[in-house]
């Protein structure tokens, strides 16, 4: 216990978020579970706790409960009263959740219906959480277990509250949650007012030093300057075209797919999947062997069982594909044999732009 104590109170920025100062946990609708021994039922139990919680991980904290039981042996009700003193020690506390540690000392008072009371010496040992709910108060629940030195009447408790911290005047709490403000995120945290000084101004901050002060640099870590900086502070960027074509040719009068057809759609799906935002261009052709108005209808089933593959082995939206026929106007290869088998083609252009940052070195900028 003490090794975990000592790595808590060393472990960096536990408690820094959280606020300090008295604390009150008023809980009910909680439950004791009392030893099998004592002939007491289960109950349910409320309360209160007031301690303070310093500016580390740990918190001192005093706390009474109150539960009323019934006995198996028909000898009546019984009011039980716990009041202890101990501790609370926190770990891997965020903004929302504080997780810890309980472990203290008591005792337990119980007052029969019959007129005697017994009374035992208690320590306790338990894990609560708590969850903040506003700025100083948070929803809490806990669970502790019990060992009397006498009878060892009560087992264990479970309680539910709200758990409120009084903030000093003053005292200010640094907050890790976020805000958008225009294109920038900033940080929120409360700032004590600061005294008027006669000391001159320093010099405008500019912690990364690209010239720009950290008022008006919407880029906090552009350290490099050879990568080129524009006026806001930030990374030039350079836009690159980029393509990928593939061609898929047909037997004789066919728009049926080949085989090899299969890794020119995977291809194609890969470039897609790198660049999500591309656009695929589909266009059907055939030879010149033929009626016109035939072969463009055959181009045009050529160049649509393409893009049904292509729909299918892609993620891209309809409004990314555009389909075309051409029939026998734009051979590859123009000749004398009707039946060049170059020509009965479907030709597949991917298109796609990669944002990259550009060097000042770099005489080409292509925006």
């Amino acid at each position: 216990m003490l090794s975990l104590i000592a790595i808590m109170l060393t472990t960096e920025a536990l408690g820094q978020n959280n606020p300090q100062g008295p604390t009150v946990y008023p809980h009910a609708g909680g439950i004791t579970d009392f030893n099998a021994a004592s002939d007491l039922d289960l109950a349910s139990n409320y309360g209160i706790a007031i301690g303070y919680r310093f500016n580390s991980p740990l918190a001192l904290e005093t706390s009474v409960l109150w539960s009323n039981s019934e006995t198996g042996n028909g000898l009546g009700d019984v009011d039980v009263r716990q009041w202890h003193a101990g501790v609370l020690l926190h770990f891997a506390e965020t903004d929302s959740f504080q997780p810890y540690f309980t472990l203290g000392g008591g005792e337990g008072t119980f007052d029969f219906s019959d007129g005697r009371q017994e009374t035992e010496m208690q320590v306790n040992a338990g894990l609560g959480l708590k969850w903040r709910w506003l700025k100083n108060t948070s929803v809490r629940t806990e669970v502790r277990v019990f060992d009397g030195r006498e009878s060892n009447t009560v087992n264990a408790t479970l309680a539910l509250g709200l758990h409120h911290v009084f903030t000093p005047p003053g005292q200010t709490r640094l907050s890790r949650r976020t805000f958008q403000l225009g294109s920038a995120t900033q940080v929120a945290s409360a700032t004590p007012p600061v005294a008027k000084s006669t000391v001159p101004p320093s010099q405008p901050v500019d912690s990364d030093h690209d010239k720009f002060r950290d008022a008006d640099d919407q880029c906090l870590r552009t350290e490099d300057p050879s990568r080129g900086i524009d006026r806001e502070g930030c990374y030039i960027e350079v836009t690159t075209p980029m393509e990928l074509i593939r061609i898929f040719e047909f037997d004789h009068n066919s728009s049926y797919p080949r085989p090899e057809h299969r890794m020119k759609i995977e291809a194609i799906s890969a470039f897609t999947q790198r660049y999500p935002d591309a656009h695929v261009s589909i266009e059907g052709h055939t030879d010149s062997s033929g009626e016109d108005g035939y072969n463009r209808h055959l181009a045009e089933k050529r160049a649509k069982k393409i893009a049904a593959q292509l729909t299918e082995a892609t993620t891209l939206s309809p409004e990314q594909f555009t389909v075309r026929s051409f029939g026998q106007s734009q051979p590859l290869l123009p000749g004398e044999d009707l039946r060049i088998q170059t020509n009965r083609r479907v030709e597949v252009r991917a298109t796609a732009s990669e944002k990259r940052r550009k060097r000042l070195n770099e005489t080409r900028l292509e925006f």
